[in-house]
Parts: structure tokens; C-alpha cells; sequence
């Protein structure tokens, strides 16, 4: 996560800012994408997100050398639309669990 927010590895991702969904430029230099829950993965902004995490993971797994390299299966290869697959159902499951807390969170102001 901090590779797509543009955070280094020293710094901390911010989680005490509340932004709303898209690109934005922190006043550290810092890039933050913001998913939108609230329209489907092929919204612009969640898909420009998609693509820059399915770059990230792709370019580091495809690099045995990489330090962020996991996959230690010889036979295993990954295809570019593997990823894909894989971070369009990571999205869905994000938008499940934040859909879920809203609504605890809309019961809970409501009772």
C-alpha cells in the first residue's frame, strides 16, 4: 500500500486525513488514490487505481531480483491479466467490507 501511495518505507501513509475519492498531492509531496466505494471499479478514478496498483504488483513480482518479490513457485507464472483479475476482486472485497462499516456505522448513529 505505500508503493501506491507514493509513501516511502520510512514514512508512514497518512490515516488521520479524511479525502475524498481520487488523486491527491499532500502537502508532503506525497500522492494518495483514493478508491470510490460508492460507484463500481470501472468509475475513472477507481480504475486509473487499479491500473497503478496492477503495474506495481506485476512489475515487482515479474523481478526475481525485486526485495518485494513473493512468489517462489518456478512453475507458477502469473500473466498481466492474472493481476488484473486478482485486483479487481481485492477492489470488490474492499468496497464489501467499507459497505459493511457504513452501515454499522449508519445503525449505530441511528440508534
Amino acid at each position: 500500500m505505500q508503493r501506491l501511495s507514493n509513501t516511502p518505507n520510512d514514512s508512514p501513509i497518512p490515516t488521520d486525513i479524511d479525502l475524498a475519492p481520487g488523486e491527491h498531492r499532500l502537502a508532503n509531496g506525497h500522492i494518495v488514490l483514493v478508491p470510490d466505494f460508492d460507484c463500481d471499479i470501472n468509475n475513472a478514478s477507481n480504475a486509473h487505481l487499479i491500473s497503478q496498483a496492477l503495474f506495481l504488483v506485476f512489475t515487482e513480482q515479474s523481478d526475481i531480483n525485486s526485495s518485494l518479490f513473493k512468489l517462489h513457485f518456478s512453475d507458477v507464472e502469473f500473466t498481466l491479466e492474472d493481476v488484473q483479475f486478482l485486483a479487481k476482486a481485492t477492489f470488490c472485497s474492499w468496497k464489501s467490507a467499507y459497505k459493511h462499516e457504513t452501515k454499522d456505522e449508519e445503525k449505530e448513529k441511528a440508534a
